[in-house]
């Protein structure tokens, strides 16, 4: 399997309506200011493998290990010797509270934040390029009973 192209989009894009009284020589539609100078996007180079997958907590605790993600066709995806090149996680609206996701305390892989992601929140990250082994390979999760948190993770050189 080949990756043909990953794109990593970050916007918080806004459209000011500015008040007739301070533009009265603009018509409606010409008093609009798009505020987008901070958005992002770009393509991923060097990407191999990716992986997109729920995963759940048992009792309030779980993690994620990158050198057993899921793939396609519930394949296994091996991300050992491969940088994070972007991690983008999401914590469902239906989750009882909020799901931290930080560095494993074993085998822990520092993408270079702890997230703390209420229900219905989510977070997007460029890699630190992180390499990924036998001792950097686990985020850890922890919150309420089974909640999931939704992964979508691309790895590469």
């Amino acid at each position: 399997m080949t990756i043909e192209s990953v794109t990593y989009e970050s916007k918080l894009n806004a459209v000011e309506v500015l008040p007739e009284a301070g533009t009265p020589a603009a018509t409606a539609g010409n008093r609009k200011i798009t505020h987008n100078q901070f958005s992002k996007s770009m393509s991923i180079a060097n990407v191999t493998k990716v992986s997109y997958g729920e995963h759940a907590m048992t009792a309030g605790g779980g993690s994620i290990d990158f050198t057993d993600l899921p793939g396609v066709n519930n394949a296994s995806v091996d991300g050992t010797g491969l940088k994070v090149k972007s991690i983008r996680l999401e914590a469902p609206a239906d989750n009882a509270g909020p799901i931290t996701i930080e560095e494993g305390a074993s085998d822990g892989l520092d993408i270079g934040m702890t997230a703390i992601l209420a229900p219905g929140a989510d977070v997007l990250l460029r890699g630190n390029d992180s390499t990924i082994g036998a001792s950097t390979k686990i985020l850890d999760l922890s919150g309420t009973g089974t909640d999931k948190v939704k992964v979508s993770i691309a790895l590469g050189t």
